[in-house]
């Protein structure tokens, strides 16, 4: 549906096994870097625990969105509340 709007889709995926063709694949810096909006799909592991945290969402667009289609503890809680807050984040699902 993005391809639809003329959105540019990048993603990372360091445990896909496949990935749509119009996906590009970038490194979670380019990610952060780069989006306009952010959803996160996949599973809660130690290692991506606050995957998306104070650091990271300061690496964000200024006016990021951001969508959590997986689980909740991918996302530190209180720093998303603060960058949405500032306004570095403009909302969050």
């Amino acid at each position: 549906m993005a391809r639809a709007l003329d959105m540019r889709v990048i993603g990372y995926g360091p445990y896909a096994k496949q990935v749509p063709a119009d996906v590009e694949l970038v490194d979670l810096g380019t990610l952060w870097r780069e989006s306009d909006a952010i959803s996160l799909h996949g599973p809660l592991k130690e290692e991506n625990r606050h995957l998306l945290n104070a650091d990271t969402l300061a690496l964000c667009k200024r006016g990021v969105m951001v969508v959590n289609t997986a689980r909740g503890g991918l996302i530190d809680e209180d720093a998303l509340m603060d960058a949405v807050r500032s306004g570095q984040v403009a909302c969050a699902g």
